[in-house]
């Protein structure tokens, strides 16, 4: 690359965290940020929630410590943690309105046996089972921890804001306050702290019923402002 310059770097939610990780690590690689749906820092409560995505996982005894490669996947486990991930990445928004309390299948009454399913359950579980034909379980467990020890720059002495203080280039945080994964007083916390020192920061608040993935699939509510902050 040699000493390419980006006119700008833009993520969302992992991706996110990359962008402030390119903003805080290499701030003569860039001219501005757009980190999208993502925070500065993963806090106690977002450590533990990466926690149980992971956990359907390590107890599947097909995990075996991650050293399942020459004998059945684990894949009721990564099922399980999709699905997890899936239900804390829309929202009530999303969930209620679309599933109310239906029954999966007609004449399946969920109280007649523990086998009949509401249709939001079935739902998540089908879409976690697609989810992990196609994916592996240790590499969930391995974004899990990533995301867990994510601090924007790395820890600088005991402070988890120092990273966030080294960003000096126009920065555009693009949120939902739906979201559960990064809540929205986190994306503002986070935005304080880089604008403390006088760098420029604008927050872009997106609408929807998806709650995180609102940042994917609204993006293009915030088009003009995204469109408006590169031309500047």
């Amino acid at each position: 690359m040699g000493d390419r310059e980006w006119h700008a770097v833009m993520g969302a939610s992992m991706g996110g965290l990359q962008a402030y990780e390119w903003a805080a690590r290499h701030p003569d690689k860039l001219t501005r940020v757009i980190p999208v749906i993502s925070s500065g820092w993963a806090d106690a409560d977002l450590i533990a929630w990466l926690d149980i995505w992971g956990q359907p996982v390590r107890l599947d005894p097909n995990w075996k410590g991650g050293a399942y490669y020459d004998g059945p996947a684990p894949d009721a486990g990564l099922a399980a943690a999709t699905k997890i991930v899936t239900l804390q990445a829309g929202s009530p928004e999303w969930t209620n309105p679309s599933f109310g309390r239906q029954w999966a299948a007609e004449g399946a009454d969920p109280a007649k046996s523990l086998d009949n399913q509401f249709k939001v359950v079935q739902t998540l579980n089908d879409g976690g089972a697609a989810r992990a034909a196609t994916s592996d379980a240790n590499h969930l467990l391995y974004l899990i921890r990533a995301n867990q020890l994510f601090v924007a720059g790395g820890i600088k002495g005991d402070s988890l804001y120092d990273g966030l203080n080294d960003i000096d280039v126009p920065v555009m945080l693009v949120h939902t306050d739906e979201d559960l994964v990064f809540p929205g007083n986190a994306v503002r916390e986070t935005a304080a702290i880089i604008r403390s020192d006088g760098t420029p920061v604008e927050i872009v608040e997106i609408n929807g019923t998806r709650g995180h993935l609102d940042g994917v699939v609204n993006i293009g509510q915030a088009g003009e402002a995204i469109r408006g902050f590169l031309d500047r």
